[in-house]
């Protein structure tokens, strides 16, 4: 058994010919992977993610998340996707791109809405360009710049009938966070990303080759 160090591409360590991202003595971490990645998703594959979560979002202040994201979509897409709409039991809450129009929404219903009961349209953006966007105490934050608030209301966002990201869309996700849980995307492969509290997130596709997809296509080291 080996460690070959490869100083040109970012100092990666590979055991046996497989890129080792973590290694441990003793149960004490002695090496991580300073590699970056992003993750690319292409509609006519269907590729999405599912995040196995069961969280309740009740009110305007409890909606938290952050998703840094790009998209390059001639289609009416979804960013992210949490609850359900027209539900007795869920409200839902759906960030939005449409490359036709060039605006986002950022849209929210209450349980047994059919039609969102908040939107705020987040204007025009460029495609194949990064944004970073916030909601947290109920203030939503586009590329740090305050666009809207969400009034008091009662939401009852309830995360375990739904939680995806890139839905029908052409884009990248750089970094996804949900009530102080970060995904770091260090992964490098598979078909799962991890966040800090060991939430995991299943990414799904409809290309015959499957995993090795994943691995060629979705993931992409940043350099």
């Amino acid at each position: 058994m080996s460690f070959n160090f490869n100083g040109v591409n970012k100092n990666k360590v590979y055991m046996n010919g497989v890129e080792v991202t973590k290694a441990y003595m003793n149960g004490v971490e002695f090496y991580s992977s300073s590699a970056v990645y992003k993750l690319n998703f292409d509609a006519a594959n269907q590729d999405n993610i599912e995040v196995s979560s069961s969280f309740i979002w009740n009110t305007n202040s409890d909606i938290d998340f952050e998703i840094e994201f790009e998209t390059n979509d001639t289609l009416i897409n979804t960013i992210l996707d949490i609850g359900f709409s027209n539900n007795p039991n869920s409200g839902k809450i759906r960030l939005t791109y449409a490359d036709n129009t060039g605006f986002a929404q950022l849209l929210i219903w209450r349980p047994n809405d059919i039609f969102a009961n908040y939107s705020l349209n987040l204007g025009n953006l460029s495609a194949n360009t990064k944004y970073l966007l916030k909601v947290n105490n109920s203030e939503i934050y586009l590329d740090g710049v305050l666009k809207g608030t969400i009034s008091s209301t009662t939401f009852d966002i309830d995360s375990s009938i739904r939680h995806r990201l890139m839905f029908n869309t052409n884009g990248v996700i750089y970094n996804y966070n949900f009530n102080g849980e970060t995904f770091p995307l260090n992964e490098g492969s598979g078909n799962t990303i991890t966040g800090d509290n060991n939430t995991v997130g299943t990414i799904n596709t409809s290309n015959a080759a499957g995993i090795a997809y994943i691995n060629a296509n979705v993931w992409e080291e940043i350099v």
